[in-house]
């Protein structure tokens, strides 16, 4: 059975609101969420084998239902036509969705990948234009998501992993042991619970 990633944020006095991003592998979404979260999933060339058109078809009746954006990260062009019509489709149906739940999946995709195909594009359409990071960002994959303020690492692996490289400069991370099929309710919690100790700083000086 493939598991499935039902997030349950609770807090303590203030509400809690974050993006969490998670880089596994093969994990449909569910919005079962007490709080507002924004999901990335990473997948590797066989989640692409789940991505058939039955496959999207459905997801797409989902988001509509659960009011999920879905955003697909990645380079889509050496998909089949068949798929680039039904995330074009993703695309349009999120456009109009005003849910608080953002789940991105990731499709042929790496961080420096999006990166080179960010600069390519602005390039061809601002020949001989410096780009700024206000433009960089416009460009991306992920234009118009917030960067994550949470990565979360399972498998015990203490890397990224050409992940997200420009949107994580200021991520918090973190690195767990448990492997992402019996990633938990509770593990999440654990997370989230050390991120709000982090002293986030975005680059300046401890005081």
């Amino acid at each position: 059975m493939t598991p499935t990633f039902s997030p349950r944020l609770r807090s303590t006095g203030s509400s809690f609101s974050s993006r969490v991003v998670l880089p596994l592998l093969c994990t449909p979404l569910t919005a079962s969420t007490a709080g507002r979260l924004s999901a990335c999933v990473s997948a590797s060339a066989c989640f692409c084998s789940l991505y058939k058109a039955n496959y999207l078809h459905e997801s797409i009746e989902k988001m509509e239902k659960d009011q999920i954006r879905l955003k697909i990260l990645g380079d889509t062009t050496a998909l089949s036509p068949a798929i680039q019509g039904l995330i074009d489709k993703t695309d349009a149906i999120a456009a109009r969705l005003p849910g608080c739940f953002q789940a991105n999946v990731c499709l042929n995709y790496g961080g420096r990948d999006e990166i080179v195909r960010a600069v390519n594009r602005f390039t061809a359409e601002h020949p001989g234009e410096p780009i700024t990071e206000a433009a960089m960002a416009e460009y991306l994959d992920t234009a118009g998501i917030p960067d994550p303020d949470l990565i979360i690492r399972t498998g015990g692996e203490y890397r990224i992993s050409n992940f997200l490289m420009w949107e994580s400069a200021y991520s918090e991370l973190y690195f767990t042991d448990v492997l992402w099929p019996d990633f938990s309710e509770k593990d999440i919690d654990e997370a989230v619970a050390e991120y709000r100790h982090r002293d986030r700083r975005f680059g300046g000086v401890k005081a």
